[in-house]
């Protein structure tokens, strides 16, 4: 079974392979290219968690294409991103568990949070996710992510 974790950052296990920028990851691959290493039908699953959020939008979707077509037929991906739905919500009810700790002031922490030091390029939510992931081709359905599920949302998108 042939399984990818993109942005992995690292070296990846329980039979994932891990594909990332940079090394120590399992392999070393630039994911904002127009055209993937992989061949059509060809990968059981996808994973990403906080990735895509660092990619514009047209490397968004070149990349979400990209996941479509390497995918088997029935092949799942699980795509977690941080939620702007649940920050704007947490900002308005000045909820301070979903930020950074730290000794700067409530308005910073949700800034700094937005931006995630300046990594961030795309912002989602659970219906925009679910929007574009559709459409490419994907059927989506919101899933648990009991280690994100307070500032992200995690779709899971099937060929």
């Amino acid at each position: 079974m042939k399984k990818l974790n993109l942005g992995s950052g690292s070296k990846s296990n329980n039979g994932w392979i891990g594909v990332d920028i940079k090394e120590p990851a399992d392999i070393v691959f630039d994911l904002r290219e127009k055209r993937w290493l992989w061949e059509d039908d060809s990968i059981d699953a996808i994973a990403s968690t906080h990735f895509f959020q660092e990619l514009r939008w047209t490397e968004v979707m070149s990349s979400f294409r990209e996941c479509h077509r390497i995918l088997k037929p029935g092949g799942e991906m699980d795509v977690c991103v941080p939620d702007f739905q649940k920050m704007v919500d947490a900002y308005i009810k000045k909820s301070k568990n979903l930020f950074i700790a730290g000794q700067i002031s409530f308005n910073a922490q949700w800034m700094w949070q937005l931006q995630w030091k300046g990594s961030y390029q795309s912002l989602y939510n659970e219906a925009l996710l679910r929007e574009k992931l559709e459409e490419v081709g994907f059927k989506t359905e919101l899933v648990e992510n009991a280690n994100r599920d307070k500032e992200s949302v995690t779709i899971r998108a099937t060929k």
